[in-house]
């Protein structure tokens, strides 16, 4: 198998200005323009490209196989498909305050962005208490266990208002490619709606369901990792054989 890696742009080794800045937008371009790279490169069939995303990627993957009928698979890893579940979740682990701090930060980006000012930066994990994207007690741990020497723990707070309106779920059912769903039981940050899709999978013969006793972090580590690459490989080889 070949793998393409990419970093979005304004993130790592990608151009793009301002830096750090989510679009959920050029993301999506993103996925459709490393689709279209990887279908070019010598020795690949372009008819065999599938996408793999995890946590908010995860999301991205299947918008973009939605809108690419030529993707061939999708893996969706610790899935954030819901804008609108994953701020009720962000609201159930600090409360309402941060939540309206959070939300006051974002507008303030926003004003500062139209009028030509320097951005509102806030941090992407930190602590329960912490006025930051990501406070579950597991997520400052398990992303800086997993992010690289460089990384840098900021992003732009504009991104808060366009969360709720985004929402890949909805495209969930309507693909007609072969889908591994691999969910976290445990994850506080993304919960997984597992009685509808339990339900949805057994209607649609092309989604494959994984259930992990893990939070969100976990596959990235230890056993959960081997266990969640060994489904995709499983996966991968089932859907190319």
């Amino acid at each position: 198998m070949h793998v393409v890696t990419f970093d979005y742009r304004h993130f790592g080794a990608s151009d793009g200005k301002p830096r750090q800045l989510i679009s959920i937008k050029k993301q999506l371009e993103d996925w459709m323009a490393a689709a279209a790279f990887a279908r070019d490169i010598k020795d690949v069939d372009p008819s065999r490209v599938a996408l793999w995303g995890t946590s908010f990627s995860a999301g991205h993957v299947i918008e973009t196989a939605y809108f690419d009928r030529r993707v061939a698979a999708v893996i969706s890893q610790g899935r954030a498909l819901d804008g609108v579940a994953l701020l009720a979740a962000r609201l159930r682990c600090s409360g309402i305050g941060p939540g309206l701090r959070l939300l006051q930060a974002g507008l303030r980006d926003k004003l500062n962005a139209m009028l030509g000012r320097s951005p509102v930066m806030l941090p992407l994990v930190g602590p329960p208490s912490a006025l930051a994207f990501m406070t579950s007690p597991d997520s400052e741990a398990g992303y800086k266990a997993i992010a690289p020497a460089n990384w840098r723990n900021e992003t732009m707070a504009r991104i808060v208002l366009d969360m709720p309106f985004y929402r890949p779920i909805r495209y969930i059912y309507q693909l007609t490619c072969p889908q591994l769903q691999q969910l976290c039981r445990r994850d506080v940050i993304a919960p997984p709606p597992l009685n509808e899709l339990h339900k949805q999978s057994r209607k649609r013969r092309n989604i494959v369901v994984k259930l992990y006793d893990c939070g969100h972090f976990d596959l990235y580590q230890s056993e959960w990792l081997k266990a969640g690459v060994q489904d995709q490989l499983a996966f991968l080889k089932t859907v190319f054989a």
